[in-house]
């Protein structure tokens, strides 16, 4: 539970609602003191959280907050340099066809740091994916004029056409 002054023109009043619930209405409640304008009718609130918050926001750096989870879509628009995996040898002579799915994650300055294959066909396309997704670089996502690390994941078709083996994005990459 967490205390939420309200002062209105008239007179001051005090509210008391879950964090989470107020949290749903302004998500900035998590870790900063909250000014927040309501209107009701004529009447105008200024919210601001009081007690068990942080004064600072400033105290929690980028580097302690999570990744943020984003699309395959946005993922691949914010690539800015793109390698796209090579079709092993020894996975053509065995015809070997198939879907990778790999996991990455992002840093703050748009460089992969880790990567997670998902499924992948065999081992020699796994680590071909894995050799060319280590070398993609991203444009930094940035939220709250913070850069921001970001988790997604990447879809790559290894498919016999004809007598050719290619590496294809999803439809619409």
């Amino acid at each position: 539970m967490v205390t939420i002054a309200a002062c209105a023109t008239t007179s001051p009043a005090t509210l008391e609602m879950p964090v989470n619930q107020f949290a749903n209405e302004d998500r900035s409640l998590r870790g900063v003191e909250v000014s927040r304008k309501l209107t009701v009718g004529l009447c105008c609130l200024w919210l601001v959280a009081v007690g068990g918050l942080p004064a600072n926001p400033q105290t929690n750096a980028s580097s302690t907050l999570g990744p943020i989870t984003i699309g395959e879509g946005v993922l691949r628009a914010n690539a800015e340099s793109v390698i796209m995996p090579e079709y092993p040898a020894a996975s053509r002579e065995k015809h070997t066809t198939g879907v990778v799915v790999v996991q990455l994650e992002v840093t703050e300055n748009g460089l992969v740091e880790a990567t997670e294959i998902l499924q992948a066909p065999d081992q020699m396309i796994k680590r071909a994916v894995e050799a060319a997704i280590s070398q993609w670089k991203f444009r930094p996502t940035v939220l709250a004029n913070r850069k921001r690390r970001v988790r997604g994941k990447l879809t790559f078709y290894f498919e016999r056409v004809g007598s050719h083996f290619e590496v294809h994005n999803p439809v619409g990459y």
